[in-house]
């Protein structure tokens, strides 16, 4: 490349100089020994620029073999969102709240307002593929041993993203049943109160302490499976207004110094092949005597499936269950 550079060089020198015509030879002397001292000078001034050249190329080499230590004038400051290695917040703090309002027509005297709940999620990424999610829940305002406000975990889990494209739960999560009880937080609401049959039958929020494996499939099939604790019948009170109202509310345990001796199994599986379109079923099965002492149902069990649908084509929505 030099060479080439100084040929160029020569070249442009010629044309810059005119040969007048009818020159002197000592004129065209001077020319010549001018144009070669200025040829030398260009050939220097090449040569240093190669080896200046050179000489980047190997420290660049040097640095790139070389282990990175960074250094800075300006003093750390400790961030107040530490980051995770995909680049965003490791840990996320949320929330929701809900306050009701019911003006009965025809019994005005049980009108009332309601903090239903106020909700904290905090979630904390470990790595792009794995998670803690966690929800504490305060209802009816004011928790005390006179009052009808409860406290509780409604969620505590860790979730594993695998390669694949499975997932896996362990801790305390919610069970895939119906349509309500795995999607109900903002900005899904679907009435003030919830529906009768995924309150008195399906127990929402209905959660339970297990592992789960979960899935979907490029025609828009997702599943989900796992083994969780069951229900405890020996809780049951028939007597009683919970017992009376929902059965499975009054037994299903929560991860509350629950009962595991007989454990229970759950699968759900879901379509959603068409835009707008949604279609599944679930089914939860398991003996729920527990071994308690004396208590004489041992063998029994409580099998819950439901079928659902939703479609929602513009700004309807249609649901079945």
């Amino acid at each position: 490349m030099t060479k080439n550079l100084i040929a160029l060089a020569v070249a442009a020198a010629f044309l810059s100089v005119p040969v007048a015509a009818g020159a002197s030879e000592a004129e065209l002397m001077a020319r010549i020994e001018k144009m070669a001292a200025e040829l030398e000078q260009l050939k220097a001034e090449l040569k240093a620029s190669v080896k200046k050249t050179d000489a980047v190329e190997q420290r660049q080499q040097e640095l790139a073999a070389a282990p990175v230590i960074a250094a800075s004038a300006a003093p750390a400051v400790a961030s107040t969102a530490p980051t995770s290695n995909i680049g965003g917040p490791a840990t996320i703090l949320s929330g929701y709240g809900e306050i009701n309002y019911n003006h009965p027509t025809k019994a005005a005297g049980d009108t009332q307002v309601d903090l239903r709940r106020a909700v904290i999620e905090i979630e904390h990424r470990f790595d792009e593929k794995t998670k803690m999610f966690s929800e504490f829940e305060w209802e009816h305002g004011v928790v005390s041993a006179d009052d009808k406000g409860e406290s509780e975990v409604e969620q505590l889990y860790i979730e594993r993203e695998f390669d694949n494209g499975m997932r896996s739960k362990i801790g305390l999560f919610l069970i895939p049943a119906g349509l309500l009880n795995a999607n109900h937080e903002p900005t899904a609401y679907y009435g003030v109160e919830r529906n009768f049959v995924e309150t008195a039958i399906i127990p929402s929020t209905w959660r339970e302490v297990g592992v789960s494996l979960s899935g979907d499939t490029a025609g828009g099939v997702t599943w989900d499976t796992g083994l969780t604790n069951g229900f405890n019948l020996s809780k049951w009170d028939a007597a009683s207004t919970d017992g009376r109202d929902s059965p499975l509310g009054a037994i299903h345990q929560e991860g509350q110094q629950a009962k595991a001796r007989d454990l229970s199994v759950h699968a759900a599986l879901n379509w959603r092949g068409i835009p707008g379109l949604l279609v599944g079923g679930s089914v939860f099965t398991g003996k729920v005597g527990q071994k308690q002492p004396d208590f004489a149902a041992q063998d029994a069990r409580v099998t819950l499936y439901d079928l659902h649908t939703r479609y929602t084509p513009g700004h309807w929505d249609l649901s079945a269950l």
